[in-house]
């Protein structure tokens, strides 16, 4: 099979990945669901908020009130001075979690703390800061001057309103959702704020997709792992660990990882373990068109389904798809044949493993863990030319130059007054010396993608670049 563009392979694999179905779901505690997909439809069972709630300290007030029906005062004084459009009579306070006695009739107001739940009667919230707290029993209203909003709050009798009340910071009853409304789909990849949001309904559970089950193979007789004296001629086995590292970064656990070396036998007995077992195999090495390149034939003699082998781009270009079909020798003869493997096989060189992971296996998973995540892609330009095309298209590592924050007086990009993207962000090419270094990408955040056998790029080039997936903290 000839190698394909890319634009084809990842087609083939899309169209294979419209009919997986991640299945299998289990019941996981909130406090472990982030990251994790939701396997149902989440609808809300409660009002919330479950009752109108004050989004400020200050008061809650009445409409005004007049000279008639203004509550009782003894003090005519008092009376004489108040403004019955702004003035409200001050009959007490309510907290989170309390409940006012009575409905508020006019020109009455009560204190109110931010999430309390306000009163009947009342028809607005306005802030502490711009209301005028007056105390009748101080004679000497100067004395208030200067003291703290909440003690001047504490004292007064009456609240004046400001002259215009901008909002009236009232949170109604079912505004932020309504018992019965959809809150998050089958589907959801949860992000902290839907674990937030899932608890304000009460839950403490979720039934999530379970994530794929992955098996890892590193072949090749040249490769020994960390703990045994290198041999002549041999290198460390740094293939099994990332990819291993990589498989935990996008969420999943149940990984096993073996090495075969060269030998056949090894390697079909090894594939006979776990096609079949598991969502996913994932093979390094003995792909190419070398002697003991000997992984695709043995895929198709165990009955693996060749998607593609062989994708036109650099590095990763002998990457191999497919896809194994088997039955479940465990269930009732009379079911239907169910079990699935997909299988990848990465080339030996570990850079080609990493790049090919993330266009090829990023997708695999979410699809294998019911998740729609994929790459995200910026436009950016270029801060150095160089030689990076190839006949093949090619992802060089490099540095994306992300926006300083608005308040930093040092920003490293020019100063635009409506900057697009390209013009904003800045990605500099890593000096990658090919797909055995492993140390230059470790600077990397992302991949620059260059087109085949495209002009040599000059700085300021427009160039697209796929973000990297990285560990926060």
């Amino acid at each position: 099979m000839p190698p394909i563009p890319l634009a084809q392979a990842l087609a083939v694999l899309q169209q294979e990945l419209a009919v997986i179905t991640a299945s299998r779901s289990e019941e996981v505690p909130l406090a472990e669901a982030v990251g994790r997909v939701s396997a149902e439809e989440v609808v809300a069972t409660i009002d919330h908020p479950p009752g109108d709630q004050s989004l400020r300290d200050g008061v809650a007030y009445a409409p005004a009130a007049t000279a008639d029906s203004w509550p009782a005062t003894t003090n005519s004084l008092v009376h004489r001075s108040i403004e019955f459009e702004r003035d409200r009579q001050l009959v007490g306070e309510v907290f989170p979690g309390e409940h006012f006695a009575r409905p508020l009739v006019a020109g009455e107001a009560v204190r109110i703390m931010t999430g309390a739940v306000i009163p009947t009667g009342a028809v607005g919230v306005a802030m502490l800061e711009e209301v005028e707290w007056i105390n009748d029993r101080d004679s000497d209203s100067s004395a208030s001057h200067g003291r703290p909003h909440w003690e001047l709050a504490r004292h007064a009798t009456r609240v004046r309103l400001p002259t215009r009340c901008s909002s009236t910071h009232v949170l109604t009853r079912g505004s932020v959702f309504r018992r019965g409304e959809r809150l998050i789909p089958i589907g959801t990849q949860l992000q902290p704020i839907h674990i937030g949001l899932l608890a304000s309904t009460g839950r403490d559970s979720l039934c999530c997709f379970v994530k794929p089950r992955v098996a890892i193979l590193t072949t090749g007789d040249e490769l020994t792992n960390a703990g045994h004296a290198l041999q002549r001629d041999q290198i460390y086995n740094s293939n099994g660990p990332l990819l291993h590292s990589l498989l935990r970064l996008f969420g999943v656990t149940e990984i096993a990882v073996a090495h075969a070396g060269d030998s056949e036998s090894q390697i079909v007995a090894w594939l006979h373990t776990q096609l079949g077992k598991v969502d996913l195999v994932l093979t390094t090495g003995a792909v190419s068109a070398g002697e003991k390149d000997q992984l695709p034939t043995l895929f198709q003699r165990l009955g693996v389904r060749t998607l593609f082998h062989g994708v036109h781009l650099k590095p990763g270009k002998p990457i191999y798809c497919g896809r194994f079909r088997g039955h479940d020798h465990d269930r009732d003869a009379n079911a239907a044949p169910s079990l699935n493997t997909m299988v990848m096989g990465f080339p030996g060189n570990p850079i080609s493993v990493w790049v090919t992971f993330h266009l090829f296996a990023w997708p695999l998973i979410a699809a294998l863990s019911g998740s729609p995540a994929r790459p995200n892609w910026f436009m950016a330009r270029l801060t150095q030319a160089g030689d990076y095309q190839d006949s093949r298209l090619t992802f060089w590592p490099g540095r994306l130059e992300f926006l300083s924050a608005p308040w930093e007086e040092s920003n490293n990009v020019e100063s635009l007054s409506h900057p697009s993207l390209a013009e904003s962000l800045r990605v500099t090419p890593l000096d990658w010396q090919g797909s055995p270094d492993l140390r230059t990408p470790t600077a990397a955040n992302c991949l620059i993608y260059f087109p085949p056998n495209a002009p040599a790029p000059t700085i300021n080039s427009p160039v697209h670049v796929m973000q990297l997936p990285m560990i926060l903290g």
